[in-house]
């Protein structure tokens, strides 16, 4: 390898380690943070909150970027500590270690590039950076590999004994591997601190759509909605991205329109809302799309509910006409038998929408970011509610008796007094 090879690929990859440090970072707010938007979200192509928050931007909590740092700092090392051999000497392995490090980075680029560019269909402007650095140090260390990588597995033991002998370019290699080991772990724990699932100290018998109305009491001190407070009181809040807007209490449900437990759920609590929403302002409630369908949430795989992305879009042209309400209840009692040709139908006849084809992608942008908002708070099912940052148990959902009284806790806590109940509730 010649000094000047040697350079090269030495600033490319501190390039490449400095961009795969910052969207390391940036992936990380991102999944901490509802609230963060990155400058490299430079519109619904170029996005790259849309690419880190897909269901390919991690690997048990722990961004995928974090590789990228890992992978550019062995290149650094063995390029800064490497020997710059003449022209004539061919003995040096550092080319084609890097050649071998090289060949595997290109084949990860290529399956990340082929995930962003055909499947997810959004291009993340730090991603390319890196790319192109890989393919860069490929090129470079393609042309200076010294000696043949098949010999690399007889002698990679040798190679390791003669850096034992090196104390610095060792202890820079143990600190390095140390901090990214460190980082990691950091990382996966902060994302599992402030993402907290349903606590296992849920009292029983108060969650479940089919829970009696009322628990069974053994006595004073065992008195459910007392263990209710207690442990709604318990529970860890966290910043879900939505404001207050001047309410004391902000209701939050992400939904998939083709979900039964979302419709279920909107039976259920949808009175309840109404009771606390209509007429006032102390009760604020957000309902952000996250339907189960790859062609507009970037957080999921799958297309489990091909025609809720059709549906969302819809309800929010609805909205805009002034019938969301009446185009949400249609969906919702249509549920079974949705199909992109009635969704249109209901459209048209609902909202007056005659050209469904050319209005709803204009909704697409909306439906994605609210998607974005759900993988950042590492939703992986419908419906998820929150109550000013307390997630609610999923799955087996509150008994609408519990969802009134977390809304009343609420409002105590901030000093209000609920609203009184209305005839038949």
């Amino acid at each position: 390898m010649t000094s000047r090879s040697r350079l090269l690929i030495l600033v490319l990859a501190l390039i490449g380690l400095g961009v795969s440090s910052d969207a390391t970072w940036i992936h990380h707010k991102l999944l901490t943070d509802a609230t963060y938007t990155p400058v490299c979200d430079v519109n619904t192509t170029f996005n790259c909150s849309e690419v880190y928050r897909s269901a390919y931007g991690t690997v048990r909590g722990i961004p995928v970027a974090l590789g990228g740092v890992v992978w550019f700092g062995l290149v650094a090392l063995i390029a800064g500590f490497a020997k710059p051999s003449s022209q004539n000497d061919k003995s040096h392995p550092a080319g084609a270690y890097l050649f071998a490090l090289s060949t595997i980075g290109l084949a990860v680029v290529l399956s990340l590039a082929y995930t962003s560019f055909a499947i997810l269909k959004t291009y993340c402007v730090l991603c390319l950076a890196t790319y192109v650095c890989v393919i860069g140090i490929f090129i470079v260390a393609g042309m200076t590999a010294s000696i043949p990588m098949t010999s690399l597995p007889s002698r990679i033991f040798g190679d390791l004994k003669g850096l034992v002998k090196q104390p610095i370019p060792l202890l820079v290699a143990v600190l390095f591997m140390l901090g990214t080991a460190t980082i990691a772990g950091f990382l996966q724990g902060e994302v599992a601190g402030n993402v907290p699932m349903t606590s296992s100290a849920a009292p029983p018998k108060l969650e479940g759509a089919t829970a009696s109305k009322a628990a069974t009491t053994t006595g004073a001190q065992d008195d459910p909605k007392a263990q209710f407070e207690a442990w709604w009181n318990a529970q860890p809040r966290i910043e879900t991205g939505v404001p207050l807007d001047g309410a004391k209490v902000v209701i939050v449900k992400f939904s998939d329109f083709q979900c039964p437990g979302c419709k279920q759920t909107w039976l259920m609590y949808s009175p309840i809302i109404k009771k606390y929403t209509e007429g006032q302002t102390t009760v604020r409630y957000v309902m952000k799309d996250f339907p189960l369908n790859s062609n507009c949430n970037v957080a999921v795989q799958t297309q489990m509910h091909p025609f809720s992305c059709e549906a969302s879009a819809a309800y929010r042209l609805a909205v805009d006409r002034g019938k969301g309400e009446v185009m949400e209840k249609w969906i919702f009692d249509n549920q079974e038998r949705l199909t992109s040709a009635l969704i249109r139908t209901a459209a048209k006849d609902i909202a007056g929408i005659t050209d469904f084809d050319r209005d709803a992608p204009t909704k697409l942008a909306g439906i994605k970011k609210d998607t974005s908002d759900g993988g950042a708070l590492q939703i992986n099912s419908t419906p998820t509610f929150y109550i000013n940052g307390v997630k609610l148990p999923t799955g087996q959902w509150l008994n609408p008796d519990y969802f009134d009284l977390a809304i009343q806790i609420e409002l105590r806590r901030a000093g209000v007094a609920a609203p009184q109940k209305v005839g038949g509730e």
